[in-house]
């Protein structure tokens, strides 16, 4: 069960990281705003720096993350979706669908087992039976 569990982790590992990505760029566009920088009253410099460049060179590297983390992310869940394809009980298909490959909600971020149960209209207790009798089929 490890082997498809490990990799379908890896897949919400790799959202969660591209949700963190976003929120980081988000905070550096908004830093660049007037108003958003941030005015140390402790120190008092002779000559101002500008943090301008420095903030844009870290929006182009995290633009690029972004980039090539999506690219992995996608290419991950075509093999996902394949994989999950396989299976024969449609409940099963479906439970690893909206925990697994789920579009990441804006506010709530990725699905909870909970958030499963709800949407599949079952118990928790019967989504995590799905979810393990699903892996064990994966990995046979």
């Amino acid at each position: 069960m490890n082997d498809a569990k490990a990799f379908l982790r890896e897949i919400r590992y790799e959202q969660s990281e591209l949700i963190r990505l976003h929120l980081q760029l988000e905070y550096l566009h908004k830093s660049l705003i007037p108003g958003g920088i941030r005015y140390d009253k402790v120190q008092v410099q002779t000559s101002p720096t500008d943090m301008t460049s420095e903030v844009l060179a870290q929006i182009g590297d995290l633009e690029l993350a972004i980039k090539e983390d999506t690219v992995t992310l996608l290419k991950n869940q075509i093999k996902a979706r394949r994989m999950i394809s396989s299976l024969t009980s449609s409940e099963q298909r479906q439970v690893l669908r909206e925990y697994y490959l789920s579009t990441p909600d804006e506010d709530t971020g990725l699905p909870t087992w909970d958030d499963v149960a709800r949407t599949v209209h079952y118990s928790r207790q019967h989504v995590l039976r799905l979810h393990g009798e699903a892996l064990k089929e994966l990995n046979r």
